[in-house]
Parts: C-alpha cells; structure tokens; sequence
C-alpha cells in the first residue's frame, strides 16, 4: 500500500543492542553504512532527550501508521512532488520523499 503524508513525529520502537527502546521519530536521512553502501537512517530522539541515529531497518513505527495518509489513488498526477509511504518493504514501512507521478512511465518515480 503506498499513500501520501508524513511519519514524522510518530512513537517508535528501536532495536539497540539486542533492546527495544522507545523513541519519536523527527525524519530520516541517508549516509552510508559500514560497508560503505548508502543506507537509510530514522532520527530518534531517545526518552532521555537523545537524539540518535539508527538503521531503518530497526525502527519500528508503533500504532496505525496509515491513519493520517490519503490512497496514493488521491495524488497529483500533474508532475507535483509529494511524500509517500511504503509500507510492503523488507525492512518495514518507510517514508520516501521526492516522489511524482511520470505520465510517459505512467507511474510514481522517485528522483
């Protein structure tokens, strides 16, 4: 299912060090990981007040995360930028930024 709005500010959960933490996601960015890949990263900011950044692939959105999203069926077809969420990945929902719709691919790209 792929929709559009935000999961910035959503209760997460973290995986660190084998323990689950509770966090807010504030957004995301990307750098690259030990290997030297680029990789997609959540900014949590801890129940301590922390901010730190972790793999997205341990960041875990709690509760309903499509409530504030509209069906992708809803968005601009006219070439206007917009945020979606995908929630079929391997590594969970995520939130991809940059996306419009191509009418020569006719279909959403990310660019």
């Amino acid at each position: 299912m792929n929709q559009q709005s935000s999961t910035i500010n959503k209760k997460v959960k973290v995986l660190k060090d084998g323990a689950m933490l509770d966090g807010c996601l504030l957004g995301f960015c990307i750098g690259r990981d030990q290997l030297g890949s680029h990789a997609v990263y959540g900014i949590v900011q801890k129940e301590d007040g922390r901010l730190e950044e972790f793999p997205v692939s341990n960041v875990k959105i709690t509760g309903d995360v499509t409530s504030n999203w509209l069906p992708i069926e809803t968005a601009p077809m006219d070439g206007t930028v917009i945020d979606v969420w995908v929630s079929d990945t391997n590594a969970g929902p995520i939130r991809v930024v940059d996306v419009k719709y191509d009418a020569e691919k006719e279909c959403f790209v990310h660019f």
